[in-house]
């Protein structure tokens, strides 16, 4: 259970209760909430293998060759809500499509609870979450001056072959909101990752 389903299931069991009950009931939950949001910033290790079977169960739902370096999580506020999220990078043939160049680099956010269990936030997460500007292959994230950075290598299309791209990168790493509008006025918050580089 997240945060948002612990608030919700709190606020559905402290609005059938009387009031006295409701304040000796509220103050657990409280606490619990509490102690989730401070998790993963208050200097706790990394669960590096719940956050790995988190993040398999995940690709498994959505692509084949799934494949996790521990050295790429992070924690970062990457949101910009101010609370410290877990970012890992991971590699995915999304949709199982097969061959030598169909899968890539992908992102993905987690929360992780006060038992150390990690949760997938696919709602920031790729696949569901499109990233533009990226190599197809990424090497490592890591965090500088409170940015997400990358290195990778990309195409030199003067020379490479497509299995091997040898022109080194590295550049920031932004997960960005914008507002989208439809037909009936009503907007929507869209996520998408985003670089800037030179390439």
């Amino acid at each position: 259970m997240n945060a948002e389903q612990t608030a919700q299931l709190a606020r559905r069991i402290l609005t059938s209760l009387p009031p006295l009950a409701a304040t000796l009931v509220a103050i657990p939950f409280l606490c619990l909430m509490l102690a989730h949001s401070q998790a993963v910033h208050a200097g706790a290790p990394i669960p590096i293998p719940q956050i790995k079977s988190a993040l398999k169960r995940y690709a498994g739902t959505i692509g084949c060759q799934f494949q996790f370096d521990d050295r790429n999580v992070v924690v970062h506020d990457i949101d910009n809500d101010g609370k410290k999220d877990v970012v890992v990078l991971f590699f995915l043939d999304a949709g199982c499509q097969g061959g030598s160049t169909s899968g890539t680099s992908a992102f993905a956010v987690l929360d992780v609870d006060v038992r150390g269990r990690a949760f997938i936030r696919p709602e920031l997460s790729q696949p569901a979450v499109p990233a533009f500007g990226f190599p197809r292959l990424i090497k490592r994230i890591f965090v500088r001056d409170n940015q997400l950075w990358y290195t990778a290598k990309d195409f030199d299309w003067s020379k490479d072959p497509l299995c091997c791209p040898s022109k080194p990168v590295e550049a920031p790493a932004y997960l960005r909101m914008s507002t989208l509008q439809v037909a009936n006025g009503q907007n929507f918050a869209v996520w998408h990752w985003a670089t800037i580089t030179d390439r």
